[in-house]
């Protein structure tokens, strides 16, 4: 919580048992917390009960929120690199395709335009695309159903880059 007064703030363990020896020994938050002088709490209305608990054995319950308009207490941070982490060719290979079929499947999918299936990592003027298990499961999940065939002949790009006929195959999401 003193993170909110100072940035620099980093807590210890023996930050966490002074804490909990003064809440024991019921001293006033100000002299719990002596540095969160301009921080405060109002409660307006009628509502749920809400209980604070702060241990070091025992967790509150967590709940996941995908939606950044949505308010939450705390925010935790992936390691996208953990989360997106496969290449174009290793995602090709996994899904047992050519790269140049597995182009034309992200194409039809739309993969390439769903922000949980690719990541496009920055690193100084180097840009590097990579895919999620999700693309991986949309595509696995599609070669079993498609006529791969038909995607390739609607999805594969001419000379000039762009497909050599449109595609008439329910589901497309080529933009």
């Amino acid at each position: 919580m003193e993170a909110h007064v100072d940035p620099e703030a980093r807590v210890s363990a023996k930050d966490v048992d002074r804490v909990e020896r003064g809440i024991r020994a019921g001293n006033t938050r100000d002299q719990v917390f002596p540095k969160l002088d301009d921080i405060a709490t109002t409660v307006d209305g009628e509502g749920l009960t809400i209980t604070v608990h702060f241990t070091k054995r025992q967790g509150a319950p967590v709940r996941y929120v995908a939606d950044e308009s949505i308010p939450a207490a705390t925010v935790r941070q992936i390691d996208l690199q953990r989360k997106y982490h496969r290449t174009a060719t290793e995602l090709a290979r996994a899904v047992g395709l050519t790269q140049s079929a597995s182009c034309a499947l992200r194409c039809h999918l739309g993969v390439d335009a769903d922000p949980d299936c690719y990541h496009d990592f920055v690193f100084g003027k180097s840009r590097h695309r990579a895919y999620s298990d999700n693309a991986y499961q949309k595509m696995k999940d599609a070669t079993e159903t498609l006529d791969m065939t038909a995607v390739w002949k609607a999805h594969r790009a001419g000379r000039s880059g762009a497909p050599t006929q449109p595609c008439d195959l329910e589901g497309c999401r080529a933009a």
